[in-house]
């Protein structure tokens, strides 16, 4: 029954920022996960969900961890757009202009 959540938790522990280590830290390798053979379609569409929602995950928290000398406002918006066209969803990234008109002063005082 819970098995998406146990995926997600591994993609989710198993992350970790290193783009300024200098020597790599061990990771694990596989997972094995028993399961009858009445429930294996079932139990593999729930992998695939808690991996990607880790995934997602882990690419939020990649993106977060960076300084904002490297991850700017234009490298965000880039990223946004390219996730949204990976998986086939729109996105919409509004420049300065735009969030004056839209009344986003709060992001714009940032």
């Amino acid at each position: 029954d819970h098995v998406s959540e146990v995926v997600e938790g591994l993609e989710i522990g198993a992350y970790e920022f290193t783009d300024f280590r200098a020597e790599e830290t061990p990771v694990i390798g596989s997972v094995e996960l028993l399961v009858s053979g009445k429930e294996l379609k079932q139990v593999s569409a729930a992998v695939g969900e808690g991996s990607l929602v880790g995934q997602a995950v882990n690419y939020t928290r990649q993106i977060g961890n960076q300084p904002g000398n490297v991850v700017t406002p234009e490298v965000l918006a880039k990223r946004a757009l390219e996730a949204a066209r990976k998986y086939g969803l729109k996105a919409t990234v509004f420049d300065a202009p735009k969030l004056r008109a839209g009344g986003f002063n709060g992001i714009l005082a940032v």
